[in-house]
């Protein structure tokens, strides 16, 4: 049987946004996301600037990089562009997406989306800032940052499979996320180091398959865990119950890890395994009930996976143009 990563790469790129098909289903998905969104905004901001916090530190660590006064390239911007704003304060942000994102109510915008992504993404895109969760999320971006406004960087729609930068055209690469639903992981990767400019930083992080929220339904990402099992998309007997919000293209932490590698030999790659004290034991409780049996218990707890990488030459990867 082929690995996945080998049943992927010869599909055509995927989407980000939802699999699923029919009003019913785009009716409750909204819902769950309407919900999820409005209860939680604040700690969703304060997730977002945590996570953009550790990138910085690690960096600085690592790398000895500041990020400041630097041109970034975001991969799978997504529709909030709250990383964006977060870097484009000090940063010549650039970001691309698979999708339309429009910034306010322009029709113009929504006419695109409708013909680039369809009705789906359209309805759900207006009714997200209809309810004003939109105008909430940056609102409350800007509070935790005590930042009177926000730089608005406009995100493109482009094919992060063949961008349209040339080489070495960005001295930092970044992806939150977003590697989980790409079809093609590995043409992206090779995109991202070729406009990555010598000297320059990648940074990654993603998802997992096998982690407890690896199926991406929306109820366990909107904390509402008890509709459903542990780790249920990786039971047989609870398959059927699971609702992906998203394409999936299902890598083991081999898999990514033998493409990061291939692409970028030298590179860092962390486990991040913060439920590690309570899902372990649960891991082996079923594991002796004889499921799971295939996965490694450090797998099945690892949460995140987050990659480094350095492009060989000096920094800063400006000097000498």
């Amino acid at each position: 049987m082929r690995s996945a990563a080998a049943r992927v790469e010869q599909s055509p790129i995927g989407s980000y946004t939802s699999q699923s098909r029919g009003a019913r289903s785009l009716f409750r998905e909204a819902r769950n996301l309407l919900e999820s969104h409005r209860r939680d905004i604040p700690s969703r901001v304060g997730d977002v600037i945590e996570r953009l916090d550790e990138m910085s530190a690690l960096l600085e660590e690592r790398y000895g990089v500041e990020l400041e006064g630097l041109r970034m390239l975001d991969v799978g911007a997504g529709q909030y562009l709250g990383q964006m704003a977060y870097f484009a304060r000090r940063n010549e942000v650039v970001g691309i997406d698979s999708d339309v994102i429009v910034q306010g109510f322009a029709v113009g915008g929504y006419v695109e989306m409708l013909r680039e992504n369809g009705l789906r993404r359209t309805v759900k895109t207006m009714g997200r800032k209809a309810v004003g969760i939109d105008r909430a999320y940056r609102a409350e971006l800007r509070r935790q940052l005590d930042a009177p406004e926000l730089p608005r960087p406009a995100a493109r729609l482009m094919n992060a499979e063949d961008m349209a930068f040339p080489d070495a055209s960005f001295d930092v690469v970044y992806a939150f996320v977003v590697f989980q639903h790409l079809r093609r992981p590995g043409a992206v990767l090779d995109e991202m180091v070729r406009v990555l400019r010598p000297g320059g930083i990648v940074y990654l992080d993603l998802i997992p398959w096998t982690s407890r929220t690896g199926c991406h339904d929306i109820r366990i990402l909107g904390g509402r865990e008890a509709d459903l099992p542990l780790w249920p998309h990786l039971r047989p007997d609870y398959r059927h119950l699971v609702q992906e919000s998203a394409y999936l293209n299902r890598y083991t932490l081999t898999e990514w890890e033998t493409l990061f590698r291939s692409r970028m030999p030298d590179c860092a790659i962390l486990l991040r395994r913060p439920e590690a004290d309570w899902l372990e034991p649960e891991a082996r409780r079923l594991q002796e009930a004889g499921e799971l049996l295939e996965y490694d218990v450090s797998e099945l707890a690892t949460a995140k996976v987050v990659v480094t990488w350095q492009k060989p030459g000096p920094w800063p990867p400006r000097a000498g143009r």
